[in-house]
C-alpha cells in the first residue's frame, strides 16, 4: 500500500515525534511505500491566500471557492500545493497525525486540509454526490491523535 504520512507537530523530541517514527518503522517492515510530510520541518505554510492561485478567475474579488474549482480544472495551484496534491494523488492511505491543541488540530494541519485538499480536487462540489465522486473515494484514512487532557474529557459527558 501507498500511505502519505501527514505530521504535525513542531517538537521533534516529542511523544508525537516517537509515534510517527515508530508508525513509520512499523509500515516499512510491512513493505508499504510511505511519503512524510513533515509539516513543521517542512515550515508548510497554512495561510489560503490568493497567491494559491496565479492564474487567477477574478482579480478584483477573491474568493477562494472559485479560485480553487478554477485551479482544479486548469492545474495551476502554487508549486507548494501541487507538490501536496500529487502526493495525495499518489496515496492509497492517508494518515493524519497530531496533537489535540485547544480542542482542535494545529492551524497547520488545517491550513494543510484547507489549501491541499481543495474543492475541485479534494471532493467534487459540482456533482449532488460531493463525496462519492471525488479524489479520494476508495482510499483510506486514519488519525492519530494525542492530547494532554485525560481520558474523562473526551469521553462521553466528558466537557470536550
Amino acid at each position: 500500500m501507498k500511505v502519505l504520512y501527514i505530521y504535525a507537530h513542531p517538537e521533534p523530541n516529542s511523544f508525537n515525534s516517537a509515534l510517527k517514527d515508530i508508525a513509520l518503522d512499523t509500515l516499512k517492515g510491512t513493505r508499504h511505500e510511505i511519503i512524510l510530510s513533515d509539516l513543521y520541518a517542512m515550515k508548510f505554510n497554512p495561510v489560503l491566500t490568493d497567491t494559491d492561485f496565479p492564474e487567477r478567475k477574478n482579480l478584483n474579488v477573491f474568493k477562494p471557492f472559485f479560485e480553487a474549482i478554477k485551479a482544479s480544472k486548469e492545474g495551476t495551484f502554487a508549486p507548494d500545493i501541487k507538490r501536496e496534491m500529487e502526493k495525495v494523488k499518489w496515496a492509497d492511505m492517508l494518515i493524519f497525525q497530531f496533537p489535540i491543541y485547544y480542542t482542535a488540530m494545529p492551524a497547520i494541519m488545517k491550513g494543510w486540509i484547507d489549501r491541499v485538499l481543495a474543492p475541485g480536487f479534494g471532493f467534487n462540489p459540482i456533482t449532488n454526490s460531493i463525496y462519492d465522486a471525488g479524489l479520494l473515494k476508495g482510499k483510506c484514512a486514519m488519525l492519530v491523535t494525542t492530547t494532554g487532557s485525560p481520558k474523562t474529557m473526551y469521553s462521553e459527558g466528558g466537557a470536550h
